[in-house]
């Protein structure tokens, strides 16, 4: 579940990325988290 301010984030960046769906942006969002996870864990 996603809080109301959660999900307008999420649109709010899905369109300024012209990201036509919700569901892509969610996992390209998530992608981005691991990548930036990744690095500063140091586990490049």
């Amino acid at each position: 579940m996603m809080t109301p301010s959660e999900v307008k984030a999420v649109d709010d960046w899905s369109f300024e990325s012209r990201i036509r769906s919700r569901g892509e942006a969610i996992r390209r969002l998530i992608q981005l988290g691991l990548e930036a996870a990744k690095s500063t864990d140091g586990k490049d």
